[in-house]
């Protein structure tokens, strides 16, 4: 038996103790099928049984595992870059949550303080920072085109 099998048995037993054919109807796949993810292979073939990525979600949401373990789930399974990719996806959309709400509470802070909450942008950082992407209509700025249009900034400013 697999890690991932052994994992996928555990988790049926422990967290459901529902039979093999109760988990499997209501995951929405055959009893023989998870019957060989939990062996780890086809008994017919003696082929290894790798699941799909859905299947793994669908059981994760259906055990109702955290995101650590089905990010692990994903690894045993083969999955490792997905996983990867899987937890940066996590961890910006918890980034990002995290920075609406700080915005929205700034805002709200300003409110009641009765100020004019703005953001303050230094263009000359923007323009020189060569990780910041600038476009214009559509077109990514060239190193070049940034140049410029600084010069053409600074002749304006004079």
């Amino acid at each position: 038996m697999s890690e991932l099998g052994e994992r996928l048995k555990d988790l049926r037993i422990q967290k459901r103790n529902e039979s093999i054919r109760e988990v499997s109807k209501k995951v929405g796949i055959s009893h023989t099928y998870l019957s060989t993810l939990e062996k780890g292979y086809d008994p017919r073939t003696k082929k290894e049984r790798k699941p799909t990525i859905e299947v793994i979600k669908n059981l994760s949401g259906y055990y109702r595992l955290s995101t650590s373990d089905y990010l692990d789930l994903l690894v045993m399974a083969g999955y490792k870059e997905e996983a990867r990719k899987e937890a940066l996806w996590i961890r910006h959309s918890h980034l990002e949550a995290e920075a609406i709400s700080t915005k929205e509470d700034m805002r709200k802070n300003a409110e009641e303080l009765g100020v004019e909450l703005r953001e303050n942008i230094h263009l000359n950082k923007v323009l020189t920072d060569e990780h910041n992407d600038i476009f214009y209509k559509g077109h990514k700025l060239t190193k070049e085109e940034k140049k410029k249009v600084i010069t053409l900034i600074d002749t304006i400013l004079e």
